[in-house]
């Protein structure tokens, strides 16, 4: 079960500009599995809190920039892949989501999730515009995290999508 809270309040700062401030809580919960189920899963058991400040812009009718940067405090994982050693983590997890291992193939080595606690700085950035009557969103997100096993983790995210209300 996943639980999220978000708080938020939001102020005009001008005919084609909003800003935001917020406080989110997430939690991915382990409800109704049995003890052995919450062993094997436990790297992504996770909670964390976050703290975030935002914009959005009109550039031009109907179509948006938007920015958000947030600081998050809680639990991370990450794959490991086969020989690079789990480090200090407080969970470890079999992650067969990549591997084609068969679960009786002793030869195959899965990979790992482990989880830690981290602080992650988080900048999410994006363009909105429409296309007949759909609207598109293109987004870059970058994150940061420093776990507290030592593991620096960064990287970007790029994404597109389109959105259709009907």
């Amino acid at each position: 079960m996943l639980a999220n809270l978000d708080l938020s309040i939001n102020r005009r700062l001008g005919t084609a500009t909003s800003g935001h401030l917020g406080y989110r809580y997430t939690d991915r919960m382990q409800i109704g599995k049995s003890n052995a189920e919450k062993d094997r899963d436990a790297a992504f058991d996770t909670t964390s809190h976050e703290i975030y400040v935002g914009i959005d812009h009109e550039i031009l009718p109907f179509v948006y920039t938007y920015g958000e940067y947030a600081f998050r405090h809680g639990d991370t994982w990450s794959n490991v892949s086969p020989g690079a050693g789990l480090i200090d983590y407080d969970a470890e997890t079999i992650d067969r989501v990549f591997d084609d291992c068969a679960p009786d193939d002793f030869r195959c080595r899965p990979r790992y999730a482990g989880r830690t606690v981290s602080e992650t700085h988080l900048v999410n950035l994006g363009l909105v515009f429409p296309i007949k009557t759909a609207n598109v969103d293109v987004s870059a997100y970058y994150y940061n995290a420093e776990g507290d096993n030592g593991k620096t983790y960064k990287n970007w995210f790029l994404s597109a999508g389109l959105i259709w209300n009907f």
